[in-house]
């Protein structure tokens, strides 16, 4: 019977865009029980979403502590550095970026990257996988101290 209560649940959930009512609901469950009982607070709060859903939401969107608009010079040269180090480990470069999240990390990289090879084609396909990774390394300390310059 656990199946099927799991199935008869998941029909139930709720998708697509939270609303504002859904977001002060969420906020206010998890001000009152921490933000670490997913499954918890999904099902107490009665918001018909999966406890990663509100996790999600709750990481990506309300979290009181994260930084809205652009990012600074400061945080730019900051993603520069560290993904010439660590690559896409998004997460790990979010955590030395407070108020930044690994998918708003991320999306700023992709955003970033398109419009720097905009008008590119790929020159490169010829290129072996460590040859690739000094130009991309070279390419982004060129970038870092012309952000150092302005």
């Amino acid at each position: 019977m656990g199946q099927e209560d799991d199935m008869m649940m998941s029909m139930a959930m709720r998708k697509g865009p939270w609303t504002e009512q859904e977001d002060v609901q969420l906020v206010s469950f998890v001000n009152m029980f921490g933000d670490r009982r997913w499954d918890f607070i999904a099902k107490v709060s009665g918001l018909k979403r999966s406890g990663k859903s509100c996790r999600l939401r709750w990481v990506n969107y309300l979290h009181p502590g994260l930084k809205r608009g652009k990012m600074t010079p400061q945080e730019e040269r900051r993603i520069l550095e560290l993904h010439s180090k660590w690559g896409n480990r998004w997460s790990r470069i979010a955590a030395k970026l407070p108020g930044r999240t690994d998918n708003e990390i991320k999306n700023y990289w992709r955003t970033h990257m398109r419009k720097r090879h905009k008008n590119r084609k790929e020159p490169y396909l010829h290129l072996h996988r460590s040859q690739i990774h000094l130009l991309t390394h070279q390419y982004i300390l060129a970038i870092i101290l012309s952000i150092q310059c302005k």
